[in-house]
């Protein structure tokens, strides 16, 4: 059996795997390329431009956790308070200049040279794969704990923060080359295969648990 993509994602972030995991996936051809894939991803998304998030961000989203409310409101609502706030942060810090041409080139020279030949999939079949996906996430998302442990929700968390980029490109559209937008829808695509797979791998764990 393979490594499921948690474990690659956890042997690539912190390397806290059990040593048959570890073993297998040094030895597997097939495991070893998706691991360096993730590996390429990463290395990808690190080049992007950070961003400061406004002054008094996080102190508003511990005001919004605080309020007395019931359970079942305050948790969604602040939630949705904190990603508000973090787009607003994102809108801040590359409204103005639009991103540099570099910035593309960081993301799209992850993409596997194999999706780039002939008989790759084109924008099209790229936009409503991504949209399939996004519906298959929010399956998912109503399906999958809400607990978990440190290294998948990091995993996560790297994933959703990387879409988020690549949506604020896309967002600009306008100001790429065709060529450009289909990497970046490309990218996207990966991006959320592989967060489909995590959230997947979770509700697998989470009904073995339940058996």
């Amino acid at each position: 059996m393979h490594a499921s993509t948690e474990q690659l994602l956890i042997i690539r972030d912190s390397g806290l795997v059990d040593a048959a995991t570890r073993q297998h996936v040094e030895q597997c051809a097939e495991c070893d390329k998706q691991l360096q894939q993730l590996r390429g991803m990463r290395s990808a998304l690190q080049q992007l431009p950070g961003f400061a998030p406004p002054a008094g961000v996080w102190q508003r989203v511990e005001t919004a956790l605080e309020r007395p409310q019931s359970r079942n409101r305050w948790l969604p609502a602040a939630a949705v308070a904190a990603v508000s706030i973090l787009a607003v942060a994102v809108w801040q810090r590359f409204e103005s200049p639009p991103p540099a041409p570099q910035t593309v080139a960081a993301v799209t020279d992850a993409v596997p040279q194999e999706q780039l030949a002939v008989g790759a999939p084109q924008l099209p079949e790229l936009v409503s794969r991504s949209r399939q996906l996004e519906q298959l996430l929010r399956e998912l998302d109503n399906e999958t704990p809400r607990v978990m442990n440190a290294d998948t929700a990091g995993a996560i968390a790297g994933l959703q923060d990387g879409i988020a980029y690549i949506d604020y490109g896309l967002s600009h559209e306008d100001r790429l080359s065709r060529a450009q937008s289909e990497q970046l829808w490309r990218q996207r695509v990966d991006l959320m295969n592989t967060l489909v797979q995590v959230r997947g791998a979770q509700l697998q764990q989470a009904t073995f648990e339940r058996r």
